[in-house]
């Protein structure tokens, strides 16, 4: 398993995965449009399908960039300090 890149959290492999299944959320949503659903109806599915491929082929940089995020975050407002 190769590794592209140090932001990468993924192998070329992983990454060629998600494109093609990208793509194949792309082509249903417009399929979807075609039949007449609702642009409410279309998020939902473009939503619910992203975060199963995110649960299928998760991005583990990603994810650690975020919860870094979250408790950097949780860590400056507890300590009382204001941004102001």
């Amino acid at each position: 398993m190769t590794q592209v890149g140090l932001k990468s959290g993924m192998s070329d492999e992983d990454k060629l995965g998600r494109a093609i299944a990208l793509r194949a959320i792309a082509e249903k949503t417009k399929e979807l449009e075609s039949k007449g659903a609702t642009p409410m109806e279309q998020q939902t599915f473009v939503q619910g399908a992203r975060r199963e491929l995110a649960r299928q082929k998760p991005d583990i940089r990603k994810h650690e960039l975020s919860n870094e995020a979250a408790r950097r975050y949780k860590e400056y407002n507890t300590q009382g300090t204001s941004i102001f």
